[in-house]
């Protein structure tokens, strides 16, 4: 089983709580090989991540970033908050190893609570990769040149046909779609997968990236304030917050994510469970970056009926799509 990273250095030890929540429930995999992309990270970090690896008898390799400005061959881009190094995910044909020919991709943010063998053994031959799917409206998928037909994935966690991709020279396609589309998109990367090679990916179950905006919404709220125009069933949705494999804990208004102080994530123990069998064991949780006022608009939220505060969150969230990114 073969899994990569993306990181740099303010990233590397959520990255490494990940890798040990995947090393943890994954014991009986006779092989599993991290490769970790690397935009920085310092040395401190790099030896306690190979360290980790070393202690569950794992192989785990750094790899430098490219240049991405190059790799992208193009200046006509607005990234807006997000780093560049986000674009990497989809290079991964020409970044790892040659003779790695499938491979997950996973952001740093996720928590894997179970076994992956089932899912890294899906047939996706016939698919350049596989993903969950991710909220998109008729606004957004216009943008990228989308109907309502189309499904539209997360970027977050894929499986990745690496020898398809290759054979089919995905990447050149990846680069032209960006230097056509760079300023427009919406969700960098995610957009350009979609806008590339959504069409011939494989739609897979919710479980594998339960979204934390799954814990705060239901499933009709959902629908109603996000207008998504193709999405997972109401089973798949409700099983993907009762028995979630993989939790991705993407940044949102309303979670905190378990490593920032005051998290009431229904999962922030569990994370923290991991972080105290890790190398990062003793470094601080980070401060809750959000202002007075939205704490205190937070707190008049959780003291409303169900019912008001999910239409106060589809107004937040349509206002201001980007905090479901995924």
């Amino acid at each position: 089983m073969n899994i990569v990273y993306v990181s740099d250095n303010n990233f590397a030890d959520i990255t490494g709580v990940s890798i040990v929540s995947l090393f943890e429930n994954n014991k009986d995999e006779d092989e599993i090989n991290i490769f970790i992309i690397d935009d920085g990270i310092q040395e401190s970090n790099k030896e306690k991540l190979i360290s980790l690896a070393d202690s569950y008898n794992r192989c785990l390799k750094m790899i430098p970033i490219p240049d991405m400005r190059n790799l992208l061959n193009t200046e006509n881009i607005s990234t807006d908050n997000w780093p560049l190094n986000v674009f990497a995910r989809l290079f991964l044909a020409l970044i790892i190893p040659d003779d790695i020919e499938k491979t997950f991709y996973m952001d740093g943010d996720v928590m894997i609570r179970g076994s992956l063998k089932a899912l890294y053994s899906e047939n996706i031959d016939d698919y350049y990769a596989a993903g969950t799917l991710s909220f998109a409206t008729k606004e957004h998928r216009k943008n990228l040149g989308l109907n309502e037909h189309n499904n539209y994935f997360s970027s977050g966690m894929l499986l990745f046909n690496i020898k398809k991709c290759r054979e089919d020279n995905i990447c050149l396609r990846f680069t032209d779609f960006i230097s056509s589309n760079g300023k427009k998109l919406w969700y960098p990367e995610q957009d350009a997968l979609n806008g590339t090679i959504g069409s011939s990916m494989k739609v897979i179950s919710p479980v594998y990236n339960s979204l934390a905006v799954y814990f705060v919404m239901s499933y009709k709220a959902m629908f109603k304030y996000f207008r998504p125009c193709k999405y997972h069933t109401e089973h798949e949705y409700s099983q993907a917050v009762k028995n979630p494999v993989i939790i991705h804990f993407h940044g949102n208004v309303l979670t905190l994510r378990p490593w920032i102080d005051g998290s009431e994530h229904p999962h922030t123990f569990e994370w923290l469970e991991y972080k105290s069998i890790s190398p990062w064991a003793g470094e601080p949780l980070k401060k809750d970056y959000r202002s007075g006022k939205t704490k205190f608009l937070i707190r008049i939220y959780k003291l409303l009926p169900r019912f008001i505060s999910e239409s106060i969150i589809g107004l937040l969230s349509y206002n201001n799509l980007k905090w479901t990114k995924s």
